[in-house]
């Protein structure tokens, strides 16, 4: 890489730098990163048992393992891991478009992803989506290295290749999509790919997946018949993600707009440029439409409920890909475009990210009561409340005993309740109960046998109540 490009990309790293710093701990450890969080503590072989029977892949907890290892469990800790897998993800971005685009294209492609709410957000959460995204991002860069060349490749690429497949693999479920729009790619592009050269890819994937891919298949099942929380995909999700992943749907139309004016107005020019990058516009829409309607079929009509836009992500890097194409034309109309639509995305770009949720005030207030019985509504809440209120007890290799022990009782059902019954007073924390158990009854048991006596409200319609006996 040039010293100009270098120090580009340097000042692109630090920009996103200085807009994630100050947001690693803007918002507390809440939804699902407590179960990351509190996982990734265990010994690697108690890790690996429990992902047997879990709906996530071990890779981001194995290495967050290591990470917590390193620097402990804090906020700014934890999430430090995504930032640093997002950081690295820019590099990359910049050599797929400098190499197979141009110039233009490498710098409108960065700053789509440094301001993509999306990234902001999701890839500062203690959770897998960063690494995903900075593995998708490689794939894509040998992809296009193997289908892009005009020679004969070299073996590494392809083996890179089956390489970054099985860290997909091992990172997330929704991999089997990515495999399919990589095998749509082979067919589409069969007379540049290296037939000898793409066995050893699939040597390499398949050897390197093989202990884990009956798991994975009892995930699948698992899904099938027990369910999952996503709901069914609907038609207008479709459209509803695309306006989510480019910020809202105020930049989605002015991209549609300023596109549809330019192949307008000049007509020639647009067809001759895309014809000059056709391989890399099939490339990338492949990747992106594969998944994206896949995805939404299997959860429309094959019961398996993947379609659900932080799972999908990934998907915005081809998708930025393909608007940087469109943009990165010479002329002055096109710079001013490009210009234009920037402008408006980093505008709508929401820096203050917020997961609407308390739980750190919402644990300091059930600490502020001195009751010493505290009921935990659904169960599954008690890692997000144990991190806030004592985070001793959630280090402990059996949580669950230990919190009975101490008085909390995560709801499992009405018998958990059973022995609460000579209490004098309970605090009854209700993360959303009705949401995740619409047809269960348990709660009405403290109705029946306690007073309510206070209770207070917290983001994400949860709520702290006091009850006494009566």
């Amino acid at each position: 890489m040039e010293r100009k490009s270098l120090l580009i990309v340097f000042a692109l790293i630090l920009l996103k730098l200085v807009i994630s710093i100050p947001f690693l701990t803007f918002q507390p450890i809440d939804l699902d990163e407590p179960f990351s969080i509190y996982h990734a503590q265990k010994s690697l072989p108690h890790l690996i048992s429990i992902f047997k029977t879990e709906n996530n892949p071990p890779l981001h907890f194995i290495l967050l393992h290591f990470w917590e290892q390193l620097f402990g469990i804090g906020a700014l800790s934890v999430r430090s891991l995504s930032l640093l897998f997002s950081l690295l993800t820019i590099p990359i971005l910049w050599k797929i478009a400098t190499q197979f685009i141009n110039f233009k294209a490498a710098i409108l492609l960065c700053l789509l992803f440094i301001f993509s709410d999306y990234h902001h957000y999701h890839g500062l959460e203690a959770r897998t989506y960063s690494l995903l995204i900075f593995e998708y991002s490689l794939l894509l860069y040998f992809l296009m290295k193997i289908l892009l060349s005009t020679s004969n490749t070299k073996s590494k690429y392809y083996i890179m290749v089956g390489f970054l497949n099985a860290l997909l693999f091992y990172t997330h479920y929704i991999f089997p999509l990515i495999l399919l729009s990589e095998i749509v790619l082979i067919l589409v592009f069969y007379r540049n790919v290296e037939w000898k050269k793409l066995g050893f890819t699939a040597v390499v994937f398949v050897s390197l997946c093989l202990p884990w891919i009956p798991v994975m298949i009892t995930r699948v099942d698992s899904i099938q018949t027990s369910g999952t929380w996503v709901s069914t995909a609907q038609f207008s999700e479709l459209y509803g993600f695309i306006n989510k992943f480019f910020n809202d749907k105020w930049v989605f139309l002015t991209l549609i707009l300023i596109s549809v004016g330019l192949f307008l107005f000049y007509k020639h020019r647009f067809i001759t440029f895309l014809n000059e990058n056709k391989k890399a516009v099939i490339i990338l829409v492949i990747l992106f439409i594969i998944p994206f309607i896949g995805t939404f079929i299997l959860s429309k009509y094959g019961g398996i409920h993947l379609f659900l836009d932080r799972y999908l992500f990934f998907l915005t890097i081809p998708l930025f890909t393909l608007c940087a194409i469109v943009f990165s034309q010479n002329g002055k109309v096109f710079q001013y475009s490009a210009l234009i639509f920037i402008l408006i995305f980093i505008i709508r770009f929401d820096l203050k990210i917020d997961n609407h949720r308390d739980g750190h005030k919402l644990a300091n207030y059930v600490r502020s009561t001195g009751i010493k019985s505290i009921v935990i509504a659904p169960d599954y809440y008690d890692l997000t409340f144990m991190y806030h209120f004592n985070q001793k007890l959630f280090k402990e290799e059996y949580l669950r005993i230990n919190e009975v022990k101490n008085g909390i009782y995560p709801l499992i059902n009405e018998q958990t309740l059973e022995q609460l019954v000579s209490k004098k007073q309970l605090v009854v924390i209700d993360a959303d109960y009705s949401f995740s158990h619409p047809t269960d009854t348990s709660l009405e048991w403290i109705k029946r046998n306690f007073t309510l006596n206070s209770q207070r409200i917290f983001k994400g319609n949860y709520s702290v109540s006091v009850y006494s006996k009566k």
